[in-house]
């Protein structure tokens, strides 16, 4: 019988005027899930620059199901006014001003000092965007995954992860705002269905279960 994959998924908690992140939902609903020979394991994390730094080793350690090492890690992020899905080819060694869930902000510009420019993903990115535009998922690729948690955690990922001898293959999704997303008073409605996002990352890994 062939091994199953592991593969890691995250979201993030709400934050700011987003009262319910899709992608803490998206994760909830397909945790402990297995698509296309894969076991997934996910994770919601709060929206801190300290915990990112310590998070990722600590959950590699405890590994997907039954301990095993993850093959896969796909970080989700919600893209407030995107109206398509992003594929991120880059984590970028920048970082904003805004300040995290608790109120922190950055101490610097860049992530990792003397740190690579920018990191490449390791998803197979075109497969990945033609399955989901087959599928009749508006989705394109990306260059910038911002300079907020999303763009801090994909950096900060690709970088330790080059330092182990086998990582997993790593990419960033960004998903757009759902119909829950917003609070009352945000008067742009979002204009996809939290099932859609739910079909777009089982697209996702369907996709990633063509290329061990």
């Amino acid at each position: 019988m062939p091994k199953r994959r592991q593969t890691l998924i995250t979201g993030f908690e709400a934050f700011g005027r987003v009262q319910s992140n899709p992608t803490d939902r998206i994760v909830r609903a397909l945790s402990y899930d297995c698509v296309e020979g894969q076991d997934i394991t996910g994770y919601t994390l709060p929206v801190s620059y300290t915990y990112v730094v310590d998070w990722l080793r600590a959950i590699l350690e405890v590994g997907g199901r039954d301990g095993q090492p993850f093959d896969t890690i796909l970080h989700l992020g919600v893209a407030l006014g995107s109206t398509y899905w992003r594929v991120e080819e880059f984590g970028r060694n920048q970082c904003g001003k805004t300040p995290d869930g608790n109120g922190v902000t950055s101490l610097h510009p860049w992530i990792v000092e003397e740190g690579d420019s920018l990191l490449v993903g390791t998803l197979p990115t075109e497969p990945i965007l033609r399955d989901l535009q087959a599928k009749g998922i508006p989705a394109q690729s990306s260059t910038s995954a911002g300079d907020y948690l999303c763009n801090y955690l994909y950096y900060r990922s690709l970088a330790y992860l080059e330092t182990l001898p086998a990582p997993p293959r790593t990419g960033f999704l960004h998903v757009p705002a759902d119909l829950y997303t917003f609070d009352g008073k945000v008067m742009s409605a979002p204009v996809f269905s939290f099932e859609k996002h739910l079909e777009a990352v089982r697209s996702v890994l369907t996709t990633l279960s063509k290329y061990p």
